[in-house]
C-alpha cells in the first residue's frame, strides 16, 4: 500500500474523530476541562488535525520476483499533528500542558501572526518536558542566504564548512519556510511570514506564521493549510482544512 493511501487513510480517521467529538469547548472555558477534555481538545476539535498511523517506505531492499527492489512500508514512529496554535481557545488550553517558555513564546507571536503548529508525536506517548525553539526563518533569512550564496564562490568556501542554512538560520525552518501555504478559494495563495522551529513537550514542532494583515477573522468559508513533510525517502502532501466559521467564533469569545 502506497504511503499517499496510508495518508489519506489518516485523514478519513481523523474526519470520524473529529465528527464523533464533544463540544464541550463551546459551553466551558479551559480552566474547567479535565486533564482527558484538554487531551480530546487538541487531538479532535475543529482547531485541530491529527494524522495517525503514517508509514514510510523502508531503505530495506527486499528482492523482487523479476529483480528489482521492492521497499516495505514500515511505521513512522510519529503522528502528525497540525493545530490552529494561535487562536485564543489553544492558547488557553495549552496554558495546562506547555511550559511557560512556549506560551510566553506563542503569546508574543500571536500579537503580530497568525500561527499553525506542525508537530511530530512520538507514537510511544513519551514526552520530553522541554521546550526550546532554536532555528527560525523568514524573509529577510531568504535574502540573507542569496546574499551568502552569491558571495561564497568568490570567498572559495563552495566545498568547506557547514551548509549555509546552518550558518545562517535553521535548515529545518528554511524548509517549512517554503512548503506552506494559506489557500482560499479565489484567493492567491498566503505566504508564510516567519517560521520557529524547535521541540515541545510532546516533539519536534514548526511554528508556521501569516501575517494578521490577511484578517481572516472577518471572513467566511474554509482555509485550507498544506504543507509537505519528508517521510523515509521521499516527501508527502498534507493538507488541513479549517473552518474559517469556527474561528471566528472562537475570536468573538475571546477566550
Amino acid at each position: 500500500m502506497s504511503c499517499m493511501r496510508y495518508f489519506l487513510l489518516s485523514a478519513v480517521a481523523g474526519i470520524s474523530s473529529l465528527l464523533a467529538a464533544s463540544d464541550f469547548w463551546n459551553s466551558t472555558k479551559p480552566a474547567a476541562w479535565s486533564d482527558g477534555q484538554t487531551q480530546e481538545f487538541l487531538t479532535k476539535s475543529p482547531w485541530v488535525h491529527y494524522f495517525r498511523d503514517i508509514q514510510v517506505a523502508s531503505d530495506f531492499c527486499r528482492p523482487g520476483p523479476r529483480g528489482g527492489c521492492t521497499y516495505p512500508l514500515v511505521p513512522a514512529g510519529f503522528s502528525l499533528e497540525i493545530r490552529w496554535e494561535s487562536a485564543e481557545l489553544v492558547r488557553e488550553a495549552l496554558t495546562r500542558i506547555e511550559s511557560k517558555e512556549y506560551n510566553d513564546a506563542l503569546a508574543g507571536f500571536s500579537r503580530d501572526y497568525y500561527v499553525i503548529a506542525i508537530m511530530h508525536v512520538r507514537t510511544d506517548g513519551s514526552r520530553t518536558g522541554q521546550t526550546s525553539l532554536s532555528g527560525h526563518w523568514s524573509p529577510e533569512m531568504e535574502e540573507e542566504l542569496r546574499t551568502a550564496r552569491a558571495i561564497q564562490p568568490r570567498l572559495g568556501l563552495a566545498h568547506t564548512g557547514p551548509p549555509i542554512p546552518v550558518l545562517i538560520g535553521n535548515e529545518q525552518a528554511e524548509y517549512v519556510f517554503s512548503v506552506s501555504r494559506l489557500l482560499r478559494p479565489g484567493y492567491e495563495a498566503i505566504l508564510a511570514a516567519r517560521v520557529e522551529s524547535g521541540n515541545n513537550a510532546e516533539g519536534a514542532v514548526d511554528l508556521v506564521m501569516f501575517p494578521r494583515s490577511a484578517q481572516l477573522e472577518k471572513v467566511n468559508g474554509d482555509l485550507d493549510f498544506i504543507t509537505t513533510i519528508p517521510l523515509g525517502m521521499g516527501r508527502s502532501p498534507f493538507r488541513a482544512r479549517f473552518s474559517l466559521k469556527a474561528l471566528a467564533e472562537g475570536f468573538e469569545r475571546g477566550l
